[in-house]
């Protein structure tokens, strides 16, 4: 495989940069991985649609189209702003747009960088690198070498990390840490306490906290089994990096 081919897959699959191509009319032409885990949509639901249709309905329309033509004046657009998710959530944003000319200085479009911005606003500076902001994930799974593949992934894709052996080790570590933003748990585990029930008293103790199940069973045997309630968030093992990824936004980015 050639070089620019290796460096099309990397975009393609960079899970936690949001990476697409706009034509000279600001249309959306390519929407990588990281730009379905930031935004929700699949390249299916975006490609030829407007740039301005993904900011909130107060931006859309208004000086968007000037910061494509700044953007071309200017070698590069660098903004703070608001994106809307498919879930209908607005996200604080940085955004970089920069002009895809020939070496005549021919105009062919634009490639548009965009990363969350974090809560302080750390790394908006011109010529800082913008940092995604790291959410904290709690790893849940009595199987050691389960968890630990689990963690790697889970730092490997940008989040901080904690993680537990079962439901009353997890609860100590919610007590001791109020920054958790997301319990990812296996279901079926020993000691007196299985994954439901883990969730339903970290929930009590932090009715804002997101959910996000995992197991071998499927959502219909564990709901006929009484283990889980209607409505909950579920990612089947085995699964993959790129699953993993995706299952993770989406719980993290629905309304609470």
């Amino acid at each position: 495989m050639d070089q620019a081919n290796l460096l099309q897959l990397f975009i393609e699959q960079l899970p936690d940069h949001a990476i697409f191509l706009l034509d000279i009319d600001g249309k959306i032409l390519s929407w990588n991985e990281g730009a379905r885990n930031l935004l929700g949509y699949q390249p299916s639901e975006v490609i030829g649609r407007e740039y301005a249709s993904l900011f909130s309905p107060d931006a859309a329309g208004v000086g968007r189209p000037a910061a494509l033509l700044l953007s071309a004046r200017e070698g590069r657009q660098q903004d703070e702003g608001q994106h809307r998710h498919r879930n209908g959530s607005l996200l604080e944003t940085n955004c970089v747009l920069l002009p895809l000319k020939d070496a005549e200085g021919t105009l062919y479009g634009f490639g548009c960088a965009m990363q969350e911005r974090s809560a302080d606003g750390m790394g908006t500076g011109q010529n800082s690198v913008v940092p995604l902001r790291r959410e904290t994930i709690l790893v849940v799974d009595d199987d050691e070498q389960v968890r630990a593949v689990s963690v790697g992934q889970l730092e490997r894709l940008g989040y901080n990390v904690l993680q537990a052996a079962n439901g009353p080790e997890a609860l100590q570590v919610l007590d001791a840490n109020s920054s958790v933003d997301m319990l990812f748990t296996d279901v079926v585990m020993p000691g007196g306490m299985n994954g439901g029930a883990l969730a339903r008293e970290a929930r009590r103790l932090r009715p804002e906290l997101k959910v996000l199940f995992t197991s071998g069973y499927f959502a219909e045997a564990l709901l006929r089994d009484g283990r889980l309630e209607p409505g909950f968030a579920l990612l089947v093992k085995p699964y993959g990096r790129h699953e993993l990824s995706r299952k993770v936004r989406e719980v993290l980015r629905a309304p609470a």
